[in-house]
């Protein structure tokens, strides 16, 4: 029988705030700012842009009235109401998107990797800080006041392991682990089953089973993928 792989597999690495990786280039309300500028083409309203950034509107408004100064940010004001919208045209636009794109670089970067693995996952699923959204400010919080170094998340990752795992299957997680830490410099957590304990946390209702098939983001098959028929 083979013996089910359940744990973790830890891989010590550098922090980085996975639940807002632009902190990773700057510790300020700026990138989260920036960010939700460049994934709109819409312009949006001063305590809109707050919202969405997980600041208050005084922070957002303080920031998007310097990134205005600087050519970034376009401010169309009339009838009370002043609307942001980011400026394409500006040389340093493309940086801007880029670092948007961080989240889903590292997602994409992780699905092409798994997918050459010699022995494939069952399973692949990002689960924890990369998958959540950024919560919003406590008050009397200040957004950014944490350095990104005091803050410590994790790279999660759920696993199922093929049903007769071979010599390659340790080779291959020592492997992604390396690469995280290349990829993100963030501990690597790789939570590891096998589908006769995915079918029993399935059947037992699982909370945390439950929360990742929820809101897991898959880099490869999905845990539903692998379940029997009639175990969800």
């Amino acid at each position: 029988m083979l013996r089910p792989i359940v744990g973790t597999f830890r891989d010590i690495l550098g922090p980085v705030l996975l639940s807002d990786p632009t902190r990773t280039i700057t510790p300020t309300l700026d990138g989260p700012v920036l960010c939700v500028l460049a994934t709109t083409a819409r312009p949006l309203s001063g305590r809109r842009v707050a919202a969405l950034a997980g600041a208050s509107h005084s922070a957002a408004i303080a920031v998007l009235d310097r990134l205005v100064g600087a050519g970034v940010v376009d401010a169309d004001r009339h009838s009370g109401v002043t609307l942001y919208l980011g400026n394409t045209d500006h040389i340093a636009w493309p940086a801007v998107e880029a670092l948007a794109q961080l989240r889903a670089a590292l997602l994409a970067r992780m699905t092409e990797h798994l997918a050459g693995w010699a022995e494939p996952a069952l399973a692949a699923v990002v689960v924890g800080a990369l998958v959540a959204a950024p919560s919003a400010p406590q008050p009397g919080s200040r957004r950014g006041g944490a350095r990104p170094e005091d803050v410590v998340e994790t790279l999660e990752l759920v696993l199922i392991a093929p049903d007769r795992p071979g010599p390659d299957w340790t080779a291959q997680l020592t492997g992604l682990a390396d690469l995280t830490r290349r990829w993100s410099g963030n501990r690597c957590v790789l939570h590891l089953l096998d589908r006769a304990e995915l079918d029993r946390r399935t059947w037992d209702g699982d909370p945390v089973l439950a929360l990742w098939r929820r809101d897991g983001v898959p880099v490869g098959p999905s845990l539903d993928d692998v379940l029997q028929p009639g175990s969800a």
